[in-house]
């Protein structure tokens, strides 16, 4: 008999670590090991350290080579809370948080926070109408400390706050105030560790973003494990951090940072431009990098110019890498770096990470990619621990794909202005259900099948669908070239890697013929609505989006439905293209009821006949235009070879043929919204679905998206419907709805 094949002693080790308990610590949080506290503890030491940034921001004076002291970090915090004191913010209040500098956003945040207030941090990247919708659900009053351009969107865009902050007059009355104004305790207002401490989003691009409360336990459960990560790897010197300012991972850092007491610098970056960063690199020669995966991708070229020469530790944030980035990035440092892969959530923190070697003397080892998805390592001992569950939350067996449920140190109180998707995703036993697909293998690495149970037929998973667009950058000719296959399946039952049951040379048939192109169903309605009620949160915290609307949409035509801002235009158009599932009621579109479809059959719908266009363009950085709007065509079955001269066909149509091969980063504001039409038009779907397409842009623009828009969804011979505050794109449709307090008011069709 066979002798049965071991496990090697670091997978064994790693199984075992990986399944010790998760206890959070009973008692109160040390007022010294919260942001502000932290602040005024660090800035007490000796030698306290040194900040570099590379922005200016209004709170505090940076000298001319870009750095800071903690102690002037310390003193700005206090000065802010004794003017914020002044001017009626209170402990328990809750401010919405809208600055464009990385440092002014801490800063704001230590400031709140010492105060007893819980900050509410936007990114200023988000569309003005996308914080209105995101705040209209709130019942919480909020006020909004914002720089006077995002304050004046917010008064057009009428998003729902009690009172507004200027940052800039608040900065300037705390350069006025006493060096150590002295308004709260010396280490900031003591709270419980439940008690909400702050509040990041997350980033909305399948809808409006949730606000995710962070508790003073898990604020700093968090952030002291970022502390014992420091500890572990030794780190010494500069760090540089390139993440969204208002990310948690982000804020929590700088707190692990004070915490650690290490010798280590921070660079706190603002912009990610490659040139940037590239001038940053070779100035400071950090030891420690940081960023998102998308973003290493665009770092990739900086790896042969030396400029990341001086780093010992790059760190991925949140996501998997493709294994082409971690091999040229590992090869462009001089000394023997290691590349970190974190699997992590905003809602939970760190879930697993996995390590790569490399070096300049020994080559980067070949990184294999599992071909149902990409190896993320193992849970972190003692602080996560992660299990697979089916649709019924029952556990699934070794090598089984499902849902992944996490249980860790660091899980987040609740969701702002979604509280019952919190009830609804937490077991009673504690675990919490990611969204996320995936697998645990033999010694419980995990593996990332698919991001937000997006699952695709056509494909394996969406992780297999980025690493087939980004195939054409490891051939030499990536157009002439035949497309990559997809990958197989993944067999009924699968140890890993490690099982030698993966199949090789698999092609997956073609798809179907699609039985509804352009305008099917010419003789019925394409989308049918019937009594449609959307409520949020339960008990006396109800909110009632949506109430009683039903409408009906026959093909080939226009629709508009307009309304201010929180009348429930984008709660009824999330719900029509299926983004949502109402309360009661129901959505037929092309003969299918939504809520009877499978989450398979669900994306399958998406892939084959809808296209959206959001208020953000939501493209993946690390490809280019064309490989963009070609995305959904891979996804619906279409080999490359295909998508990609498709993608350029409907680019011509917008007038974007010459920014084709352009990354998301170099086109305007108005491009990139042409190609999103674009890319949810290239498949010639059915019904094609906008948010606010024009409400981010200046008028010009805004008349070219909204021309785009009109002559290619009439080209495709696909419905439009758009919910949208433009009249003149209003005027052309060729069905106006109105809606106001989330009714249906009118319905008017346009004589032709």
């Amino acid at each position: 008999m066979a002798e049965r094949k071991r496990e090697p002693s670091f997978a064994r080790t790693s199984a075992l670590l990986s399944m010790l308990p998760v206890k959070v610590p009973p008692g109160p949080v040390d007022g010294r090991k919260t942001l502000f506290g932290a602040l005024m503890a660090a800035s007490a030491r000796p030698r306290p350290a040194t900040w570099i940034v590379d922005h200016q921001p209004l709170a505090v004076p940076v000298a001319g080579d870009g750095t800071v002291s903690v102690r002037d970090l310390a003193a700005a915090a206090s000065r802010l809370a004794a003017v914020l004191h002044r001017q009626g913010v209170v402990a328990g209040d809750w401010c919405a948080v809208w600055l464009d500098k990385p440092l002014d956003v801490m800063l704001a945040m230590a400031a709140l926070t010492g105060l007893g207030a819980i900050p509410v941090t936007l990114s200023p990247r988000l569309d003005p109408a996308l914080v209105a919708a995101t705040l209209e659900p709130v019942r919480q009053d909020i006020t909004l400390l914002a720089v006077q351009p995002l304050a004046d969107a917010a008064r057009r865009h009428q998003v729902p706050v009690a009172g507004q902050l200027l940052w800039e007059e608040v900065t300037a009355a705390a350069r006025r105030e006493p060096a150590h104004a002295q308004a709260i305790p010396a280490y900031g207002v003591s709270r419980a560790p439940a008690d909400p401490y702050v509040v990041t989003h997350t980033s909305g691009t399948t809808g409006i973003p949730k606000l995710a409360i962070h508790t003073v336990r898990s604020f700093f459960e968090q952030a002291d494990l970022q502390r014992k990560v420091i500890a572990l790897m030794r780190l010494r010197g500069n760090l540089a951090i390139a993440v969204s300012p208002v990310h948690i991972r982000t804020l929590s850092g700088y707190l692990g940072v004070l915490l650690s007491g290490a010798p280590i610098t921070p660079i706190v970056c603002q912009s990610e431009e490659p040139e940037s960063i590239g001038r940053i690199l070779r100035t400071w020669r950090p030891s420690y990098l940081e960023t998102h995966p998308n973003t290493f991708v665009l770092w990739e070229d900086l790896a042969g110019t030396g400029a990341m020469a001086s780093v010992r530790v790059f760190l991925a944030t949140f996501d998997a890498t493709h294994p082409r980035t971690v091999e040229r990035l590992l090869a462009g440092s001089r000394r023997l770096p290691m590349y970190v892969e974190l699997y992590a959530q905003s809602e939970c923190g760190r879930l697993a990470n996995r390590m790569w070697l490399g070096g300049k003397r020994r080559a980067a080892r070949p990184l294999p990619a599992v071909p149902e998805g990409h190896a993320l390592g193992w849970a972190m001992p003692g602080y996560s621990q992660i299990r697979i569950a089916d649709e019924r939350g029952a556990d699934v067996g070794r090598g089984e794909p499902g849902r992944i449920m996490a249980r860790t140190r660091g899980r987040f109180g609740g969701y702002l202005n979604m509280p019952g998707l919190f009830e609804k995703n937490l077991t009673a036993d504690g675990w919490w259900d990611t969204g996320d697909y995936g697998m645990l293998d033999r010694s419980r690495q995990v593996y990332l099948l698919d991001r937000q149970v997006e699952r695709l037929s056509r494909a394996s998973s969406a992780v297999a669908l980025e690493d087939i667009l980004l195939h054409r950058r490891t051939c030499r000719a990536p157009c002439s070239s035949p497309g990559p296959t997809f990958p197989a399946p993944p067999p009924a039952r699968c140890a890993g890697p490690s099982c030698g049951s993966r199949s090789s040379g698999y092609r997956r048939p073609p798809p179907p013929r699609r039985q509804c192109r352009g305008t099917p169903m010419a003789d019925k309605a394409v989308i049918r609505a019937e009594h449609l009620r959307r409520a949020f949160g339960t008990g006396e915290a109800t909110v009632v989006a949506l109430k009683d609307c039903s409408l009906e949409i026959p093909a080939g035509v226009m629709v508009a439905i307009v309304g201010k801002s929180g009348s429930g235009k984008s709660t009824l158009i999330n719900l029509l293209s299926g983004l949502d599932q109402p309360t009661s009621g129901r959505v037929m579109m092309l003969g299918k009821d939504l809520a009877k479809l499978s989450e398979a059959e669900m994306a399958d719908m998406r892939a084959q006949h809808i296209g959206f266009v959001l208020q953000k363009d939501n493209f993946i950085p690390s490809l280019t235009i064309e490989e963009n709007v070609a995305a959904p065509l891979v996804m619906a079955g279409m080999r490359l070879s295909q998508a990609l001269p498709r993608a350029r066909e409907v680019l011509a149509d917008v007038g974007l043929d010459r920014r084709a091969r352009a990354w998301p980063a170099q086109v305007s504001g108005g491009e990139a919204q042409r190609a999103a039409v674009a890319r949810a038009c290239a498949g010639q779907p059915a019904v094609v679905f906008a948010d606010e397409p024009t409400g981010a842009l200046d008028q010009e623009n805004g008349r070219m998206v909204r021309d785009t828009f009109r002559e290619l969804v009439a080209k495709r011979g696909a419905v439009g419907i758009l919910a949208t505050h433009d009249m003149d794109l209003a005027a052309e449709a060729d069905i106006l709805i109105t809606v106001a307090d989330g009714e249906i008011v009118s319905q008017t069709t346009r004589s032709v």
